[in-house]
């Protein structure tokens, strides 16, 4: 099979040169939570940038844990331009989430991934730590979505891309 090699960017990273990335795709914050229309004003600028510089993209959202349905209502708006061009995707983490380790995490993304493939056609992406893939049972998830398992296989020493970091 083939991989896919890739970063999430988000507000923080705002004037990142992605053409100057090796990744194959860009992944850009726009949405978390309910906070407003669009928690990341920068988010179309990116996305641009990263489509101008040959990559594949996509935008997520940072889930906060409240209503699942809400907070896809708020990230449709900020991608409903894109439907068809972009892949949509889950950030499904701990800080300021709410649901996190909840024993409600599995059924909360469902219901969001399930809103976002119905409103736009398209299959989006659970994206989330090792740790997260390995504490639940996402099957019922993954027979649906892919899931995107990121992070540092040494967070002391960042070594770029490595296809399969983890122990196992």
């Amino acid at each position: 099979m083939a991989k896919l090699c890739g970063v999430d960017i988000s507000g923080w990273d705002y004037g990142i040169n992605t053409s100057v990335l090796t990744a194959d795709f860009v992944i850009v914050k726009s949405t978390e939570g309910v906070l407003g229309d669009i928690y990341n004003p920068t988010y179309r600028d990116m996305l641009e940038g990263a489509r101008k510089s040959g990559k594949l993209i996509g935008l997520y959202h940072y889930a906060n844990g409240g209503d699942p349905i809400a907070e896809a209502d708020c990230f449709l708006k900020s991608g409903r331009d894109y439907i068809g061009d972009i892949i949509f995707c889950l950030d499904w983490e701990g800080q300021g989430n709410t649901a996190f380790e909840s024993g409600i995490d599995v059924d909360w993304c469902e219901k969001f991934l399930d809103y976002i493939a119905k409103n736009t056609g398209s299959t989006p992406l659970l994206y989330t730590s090792k740790g997260v893939c390995n504490e639940y049972d996402w099957s019922k998830v993954a027979a649906k979505y892919p899931i995107w398992g990121a992070e540092y296989a040494d967070e002391r020493n960042h070594l770029g891309y490595q296809l399969d970091p983890w122990e196992s």
